[in-house]
Order: C-alpha cells, then structure tokens, then sequence
C-alpha cells in the first residue's frame, strides 16, 4: 500500500476542497517545514522521509493524504524516496 504525496500546485491544504484533517507535512530534511499561513488545521504531526538516494528530496509544500491509500500492483510503476524516520512516528 502507498498513500499519495502532492504539493497540490504549490497551494498545499490551502487549495480549495482539501482536508487538512487528513493530510500531514512530508519531509526530508532534519526539521519540518512550516505550513503556509492561510493552510487548513492538520491534525497530524509531519513525517520525516529519510531519502533513498541523496537527489531525493521533496518540495517543503509536500503533504501526504492519510485517508487515501492505494494498492500497488506489480504493473504499477512506484519512486522509492525513502522510507519513514521510526522517530516521527
């Protein structure tokens, strides 16, 4: 199972008929990055991605949506960025 990450064209949880609720900040740096001003509650703390490869880094306006997993099929095609720092859990 894989759950979706998106910046939402740059607007993160602030874009129109987003659920802050439901999503969380994903990031892969060592300290979180700040939510925009005008950005929905979200009720979850950030998850850190610690990177597969150095180049894999994502945009500071990523978010991940906690209520949408996605099966992943054998004929999907997937980019392995890493996997959850324990210690963000």
């Amino acid at each position: 199972m894989g759950s979706p990450i998106t910046t939402y064209g740059g607007r993160a949880t602030s874009k129109k008929g987003v659920d802050g609720k439901v999503h969380t900040i994903v990031y892969t740096g060592s300290t979180p990055p700040f939510k925009l001003n005008n950005e929905r509650a979200m009720t979850k703390d950030a998850l850190r991605v610690i990177p597969s490869r150095p180049e894999n880094v994502l945009d500071p306006l990523s978010r991940v949506n906690l209520e949408k997993p996605y099966p992943i099929e054998w004929n999907i095609k997937v980019k392995d960025i890493g996997r959850l720092d324990t210690q963000s859990l």
